[in-house]
């Protein structure tokens, strides 16, 4: 489990949450910037969306099928803004 990194800041956190409206993706570090605002901040379950603030966080499991839908998503949102 030390070896899973968060996808949007690298950080070692020990979950990743998910905006239940935006879709947002961000962990418990204090530095991470989500995926979509670009605001830093910690995220919790049950916390308030840093990005569209309507939303609440929800803890996605490292393991689950939808982690690996998350990472790809992420990648290629990453790419695309990038320019890469």
């Amino acid at each position: 489990m030390s070896s899973v990194r968060c996808p949007v800041c690298g950080g070692r956190p020990a979950r990743i949450y998910k905006c239940n409206s935006c879709n947002e993706v961000r962990c418990g570090q204090d530095s991470c910037t989500g995926s979509l605002s670009g605001v830093k901040g910690w995220a919790s379950a049950g916390s308030q969306c840093r990005n569209c603030t309507h939303g609440r966080y929800m803890a996605i499991s490292f393991f689950s099928s939808d982690m690996e839908t998350i990472l790809r998503e992420h990648a290629h949102t990453r790419k695309v803004r990038d320019g890469r």
